[in-house]
């Protein structure tokens, strides 16, 4: 997969199917630009920066979404059976 196709991959799992205005917002860059790494009229290098900065985002979600996975579990084993 090429860093693009990996771009839109992970775009469309943090922000839905219409993931590009979000994205863009995010991460400080114009819907243009990402169209134009989509369609390969521009290039997105595997050094990027917003690749980098895309990986921080995953981090914190993994570690934000692990957190409630704790909190939900706890609540689920404290719950009366039949409940």
């Amino acid at each position: 997969m090429n860093p693009a196709d990996l771009l839109a991959a992970i775009g469309r799992s943090l922000y839905g199917e219409h993931w590009q205005n979000q994205f863009a917002a995010a991460f400080h860059t114009s819907r243009d630009t990402i169209r134009k790494w989509l369609s390969g009229k521009m290039t997105l290098a595997q050094n990027h920066g917003v690749l980098a900065e895309t990986l921080a985002v995953i981090d914190a979600k993994i570690a934000e979404l692990t957190g409630l996975r704790k909190q939900l579990a706890a609540m689920l084993k404290g719950k009366r059976p039949g409940t």
